[in-house]
């Protein structure tokens, strides 16, 4: 046939399973370097601007960063002990995901609550959210 396309053929289905399966692990297995990063950036941006933020609001959100990630933290700990099979990857996926979401949220919601008059104070805000997000990537 002219024009026609070739056919491709799909990876078999175990191939995606365990490659979502691996995705997932390394997610979930990265929430200390997300951690780290996430409370290296609040504390930096926390005592940047210190004088423009109430410290009763700097608590509350960092409380939540800190609730958060201990979540994060009890969902790896309970993936490592149910060493689950590659078919349960998007059952555990999306829990990790839940947290991910709200980690993103907290960062949003600094980014406009905290965000203050001094174009230089504006730059940090923009530059923690950068480092935050490339604290979050995974090296391996």
């Amino acid at each position: 046939m002219r024009g026609a396309m070739p056919a491709i053929n799909a990876p078999p289905r175990a191939l995606l399973t365990r490659a979502l399966a691996d995705e997932v692990a390394t997610l979930i297995g990265s929430w200390r370097q997300t951690t780290l990063s996430m409370l290296l950036g609040a504390l930096i941006l926390c005592v940047v601007l210190r004088e423009y933020i109430a410290p009763r609001d700097m608590a509350l959100w960092i409380g939540a960063i800190l609730a958060n990630q201990a979540w994060r933290g009890a969902l790896a700990r309970s993936y490592r002990r149910a060493n689950p099979l590659p078919e349960d990857a998007v059952r555990w996926g999306t829990r990790s995901a839940v947290g991910s979401t709200i980690a993103g949220t907290l960062w949003g919601i600094a980014a406009v609550a905290f965000y203050p008059d001094s174009a230089a104070h504006q730059a940090l805000i923009i530059v923690s959210l950068f480092g935050v997000a490339l604290g979050g990537l995974n090296p391996r």
